[in-house]
């Protein structure tokens, strides 16, 4: 290997794909393979064409481990799926920080979700058909939300604004979808009048009350989507509108 400076540019070929960075950011943890290979404590294996350092490992993944070596600390996203691969890849170029950083990940729990969907439609008919008519034409009485809440059973049970809604639903001769144990996942489903003149909706889902009772729980917003309603010809697709919280 030829005699090289920390500030010194080299490019590496990971699986095929190319990385450039500097000796300084490769050599920043002690003891690591990577380490030793652009000390001289290793041997490297080095294409003469291109002048690129061949390593013979997963090219896509190793932009993670190179950002570790630059931060020093574990940039991945929110939803990565291949944390158990990248551990294999950490093990492999002998970081133990970025090997720390992943195992701790992987022993934490799965985050708790609620999810909160709510569709206005016009009437039962016209929730059938997918559609309702032009706004203008209706009464605010007609207009109907139908709330669909899915969360733990136990979680769901200390919001106060649905306690009398689950009891109620329980009691009726169409109880919520529950597999029986305190555990397991909860869905409500709830046909109520939106009344929007008034700009809320009935006691049991005032819509704000039910997101401050799930944020003291600890639960955080997580994403939310909205499609709105469009017009075809005379008549509106019915809107729909969702919310998922997480706790971790």
């Amino acid at each position: 290997m030829a005699d090289l400076k920390p500030g010194d540019f080299v490019t590496l070929s990971v699986g095929g794909v190319p990385y450039t960075t500097t000796v300084l950011t490769l050599t920043s943890f002690s003891d690591s393979m990577l380490e030793g290979m652009f000390s001289g404590r290793n041997e490297a294996k080095l294409d003469e064409v291109k002048g690129h350092y061949l390593i013979d490992r997963d090219g896509e993944l190793f932009r993670y481990v190179l950002n570790f070596l630059r931060n020093r600390t574990l940039g991945i996203p929110e939803d990565f799926k291949q944390l158990h691969m990248l551990l294999l890849e950490a093990e492999f170029y002998q970081i133990g920080p970025m090997c720390e950083a992943i195992r701790e990940l992987l022993q934490k729990p799965d985050p708790e979700v609620i999810e909160v969907e709510v569709r206005s439609f016009q009437d039962f008919d016209d929730w059938k058909g997918g559609t309702w008519s032009k706004a203008e034409t209706i009464s605010y009485e007609k207009i109907l939300e139908k709330w669909k809440i899915d969360g733990q059973n136990e979680t769901l049970r200390k919001v106060p604004c649905l306690v009398s809604i689950i009891d109620n639903l329980h009691a009726s001769s169409t109880p919520p979808s529950s597999r029986g144990t305190e555990y397991d996942i909860l869905r409500l489903e709830v046909l109520e009048r939106a009344y929007r003149q008034h700009a809320y909706t009935p006691e049991e889902f005032n819509r704000l009350k039910l997101f401050q009772e799930i944020g003291r729980l600890g639960f955080s917003l997580k994403a939310t989507e909205t499609h709105w309603p469009r017009p075809i010809q005379n008549y509106y697709q019915a809107k729909w509108q969702q919310w998922i919280f997480t706790r971790v």
